[in-house]
């Protein structure tokens, strides 16, 4: 959709995105990481305004499945998240809070975490998983997960308050 739209996205001609591909795959089939995060604008899945990308969906999901990819963090919806498609080892994160709130709308299937809220997202790497906590603008922890390599941990607070 955003190559139809060129006056909105004057540059995204330019980008050579099969190139980025191809490093991105050299990039993840190379890592020996135990855990292996990558970060991006767009969400994959998100729960929140703009919804997740179907393009998204078939060009980067099977590649992060194909190289067990632990967890994407983005943005672009304005809202905090945390979300786990069922019979995927891969986690979703967005942290899009930060300049504005946006609704969300809880999908129970995919959703362990969803606030309209102002804040922020804060990952603490562990050597065996990952601690994620939500914070609101007032400094106040309004979310906390971990994310080990085999088991996702997590209290669930599922409003829009």
């Amino acid at each position: 959709d955003y190559y139809k739209n060129p006056d909105f996205y004057p540059d995204l001609h330019e980008q050579d995105t099969s190139r980025q591909l191809v490093w991105l795959d050299s990039v993840l089939s190379a890592s020996t990481e135990k855990q292996k995060i990558v970060v991006g604008h767009h969400p994959v899945y998100s729960v929140g305004e703009h919804g997740s990308e179907p393009d998204m969906k078939r060009v980067f999901e099977p590649r992060f499945e194909k190289y067990g990819v632990d967890l994407y963090v983005a943005g672009h919806d304005h809202s905090l998240q945390s979300l786990h498609r069922q019979g995927s080892a891969l986690s979703h994160l967005i942290s899009g809070g930060g300049s504005e709130q946006t609704h969300v709308k809880i999908d129970p299937s995919i959703t362990r975490f969803a606030k309209a809220s102002a804040g922020f997202m804060l990952v603490a790497m562990r050597p065996k998983a990952l601690k994620i906590y939500f914070i609101n603008s007032a400094g106040k922890v309004i979310y906390s997960e971990t994310i080990s390599n085999e088991v996702v941990q997590g209290s669930r607070h599922l409003t829009d308050k």
